[in-house]
């Protein structure tokens, strides 16, 4: 990728728009700019604009810089395919946002299939580069802020992530000051009862904290800018262009199949509603007045997982696992104490202000143990869940120091997931911490 920029397109910016009037220019007109004129400094002020939201969305879920590039471009190419047929082009952040969202899910779940080397624990070396609040929770947030209502998600977008004020976001969205604000705070209850009932207890100035501290997280690069714009232009020419990358290709024929498969199933949903209004009620209403229960399909026969043997090493780990660890380390405003309980095969992990031993955010999952050659794999899902469905870490225990390293399994490989691995190191609590304000 290039790192100038256009000069056609400079000059464009500085003809059509004044710099001054850059930030009076609303979504909206660009976005019409953009569909019915082709005009290039209209999208790449979209870019600038709401690139910085989108990259770090991506960086988020996929942890791997170049595969977040990727992702960014599919996003926006993904935005050239569909702009004439955005109806809310104010809530274009929000729009762009769950593009994103399922734009990185879809590479994550490329990157899975592709083959990787186990690396050992010994050679990986690095420190945390990631407030470790959000490695507990941001996927988990992520996913119910996508789930919220565009009402309530855009608000959250725009003065969380993008570091609007209230006004600005009022201004966007046609909307008073005071309506974001009362908007944002719906959202945020909203959020934190979607994690509590995911077993992640957050209170709400942790939750308010937490979403402050990614306005304007990632810099976009000019270069990834300008061959953004570049693919672009040239997929409006050409819906096969072969000068794009395959791999973002990929990724949006992918998010272009999805969205069209989501659009399908809301019609069908309404369709089959209103079929059921029209007959269905009245079937069902026969068969419960003759004592019929309604039809329904057999529940799936429970499999028990038979557990290894007690010599088996996963179960000493296992049983190694048992009680409390500690550790302190920093995170993006202040130093953090994390305890994680652990009792049977469910670990209950509390983060605490180091400084006032306040608690900021509590949450709870069930793991297995598993192994992949000579590396142990930790895989942390929700209480009651599905194991495919969450992380895991490559682990080693050596008395009362348990080290743990964040990454993925990929068939019966694992890869690290960060260019720059880190290695958490956890010591066994003898006597336990004070859990409470001092």
């Amino acid at each position: 990728m290039g790192s100038e920029r256009s000069p056609d397109v400079l000059r464009q910016l500085r003809q059509v728009i004044r710099p001054e009037e850059i930030s009076g220019v609303s979504d909206a007109q660009l976005l019409r700019r953009w569909a019915a004129q082709r005009d290039e400094s209209a999208f790449e002020i979209l870019l600038w604009r709401h690139g910085p939201m989108v990259l770090d969305v991506c960086r988020r879920i996929l942890r791997d810089g170049h595969r977040a590039e990727d992702a960014f471009q599919a996003t926006f190419l993904t935005l050239t395919r569909k702009a004439g047929s955005i109806t809310s082009a104010e809530a274009l952040a929000g729009w762009l946002y769950r593009v994103a969202y399922r734009v990185a899910l879809l590479a994550r779940a490329h990157a899975t299939k592709e083959p990787a080397l186990a690396p050992a624990l010994e050679s990986l070396v690095g420190t945390p580069d990631e407030d470790p609040l959000w490695r507990d929770v941001g996927g988990v947030l992520d996913e119910e802020i996508a789930r919220l209502p565009e009402r309530y998600r855009v608000p959250v977008i725009l003065c969380y992530f993008e570091g609007k004020t209230h006004e600005q976001a009022g201004h966007e969205l046609r909307c008073p000051a005071g309506t974001i604000a009362s908007r944002l705070s719906r959202a945020r209850a909203k959020l934190q009862a979607g994690l509590t009932r995911r077993g992640i207890a957050l209170t709400a100035m942790a939750l308010t904290g937490l979403l402050s501290e990614r306005a304007l997280a990632s810099l976009v690069p000019s270069g990834l800018v300008t061959s953004t714009r570049q693919y672009a232009c040239l997929l409006l020419k050409d819906p096969s262009a072969a000068e794009i990358p395959a791999n973002v290709h990929v990724l949006l024929k992918g998010a272009v199949r999805m969205m069209t498969m989501l659009k399908m199933k809301a019609v069908a949903i309404v369709m089959v509603t209103l079929l059921l209004c029209a007959g269905g009620v009245g079937t069902l209403a026969y068969r419960l007045s003759a004592g019929q229960p309604p039809a329904a399909g057999q529940p799936p026969a429970a499999v028990e997982a038979r557990p290894p043997g007690d010599d088996d090493p996963l179960s000493r780990d296992l049983k190694i696992f048992q009680g409390k660890w500690q550790m302190i380390h920093a995170g993006a405003k202040r130093q953090l104490r994390s305890v994680k309980e652990i009792s049977g095969n469910r670990e209950t992990l509390r983060r605490y202000d180091a400084a006032t031993n306040k608690l900021i955010s509590e949450s709870s999952v069930e793991f297995k143990l598993s192994s992949s050659g000579d590396v142990r794999v930790f895989t942390f899902y929700p209480v009651g869940g599905d194991p495919k469905q969450g992380g895991s870490f490559v682990y080693k225990v050596d008395g009362d120091n348990f080290y743990d390293i964040p990454g993925l399994l990929q068939g019966s490989n694992y890869r690290n997931y960060q260019a720059s691995p880190s290695i958490y190191h956890w010591k066994r609590v003898k006597e336990e911490p004070k859990d409470g304000p001092r």
